[in-house]
């Protein structure tokens, strides 16, 4: 099961160091809860896609079949195209993010929200561990 973690920066994110299977499809989050690879010495160019649930995927979508994983395979040559996400973030979330964490050195910066979220501004209401689809255990 996916777990969360709540944050007074930007409201609720995946919990870090997650690899699971769910419904056959592979859930992977890294050390800086980026719904993608581990960051690299080597990555030679970082983009950073941030958003919702469109570019998060959820957890009916294979790590494999993320627009961020295809899209960091066909680039190659150590180019990093980060998944920094949950469902229901909005623009807020995201700034919230980089600001907590920086911006890793990216030359580029995708927002993708959809229509009902990208006017969404942060409540911090509590739904890790109160929401069934935000567990914390």
């Amino acid at each position: 099961m996916l777990l969360f973690n709540e944050d007074p920066g930007y409201e609720y994110i995946a919990r870090p160091n997650q690899d699971i299977v769910r419904l056959d499809n592979r859930i992977s989050y890294n050390a800086q809860s980026m719904r993608s690879k581990p960051l690299g010495q080597n990555d030679s160019c970082t983009i950073i896609g941030f958003g919702d649930s469109v570019i998060n995927g959820g957890t009916l979508t294979d790590q494999d079949d993320l627009a961020t994983t295809i899209l960091e395979d066909s680039l190659g040559n150590n180019i990093r195209m980060l998944n920094v996400s949950a469902g229901s973030w909005g623009p807020d979330n995201c700034a919230g993010y980089l600001k907590q964490y920086g911006d890793f050195h990216a030359k580029l910066f995708v927002l993708v929200v959809s229509s009902h979220d990208a006017h969404d501004n942060m409540q911090f209401e509590k739904i890790v561990g109160r929401h069934p689809s935000d567990p914390d255990k």
